[in-house]
């Protein structure tokens, strides 16, 4: 699994978003990455949207409430949070729709 970070780039701008720029602890390699990219015909908010839903679905599907005494650890909320997330990255592009990019 490759793992490559430069926020001049496409693929770099969507670790940026979704603050995967630690080589060590990366959540997607730089085919994914790309995917996400291809997928949305190049848009780095919308690639961003996908990932954060991929990484929603991932959550949804671990999700779980842990108790033990008085301590409870509750995981339910987290796939709501990134599905929140790619909401958000969506109407960024929304906002873009019709600008010039710089690329």
């Amino acid at each position: 699994m490759a793992f490559t970070y430069d926020p001049a780039t496409p693929a770099g701008r969507v670790r940026l978003h979704l603050a995967d720029t630690d080589a060590g602890a990366f959540v997607f390699d730089d085919a994914e990455i790309d995917a996400f990219l291809d997928l949305a015909a190049g848009d780095v908010y919308r690639a961003s949207a996908l990932a954060s839903l991929s990484v929603a679905s991932d959550a949804a599907r671990q999700a779980r409430a842990v108790a033990a005494g008085n301590l409870k650890i509750d995981r339910e909320g987290v796939a709501d949070h990134y599905r929140a997330q790619a909401r958000a990255f969506l109407a960024m592009a929304a906002v873009g729709e019709g600008s010039i990019s710089r690329d």
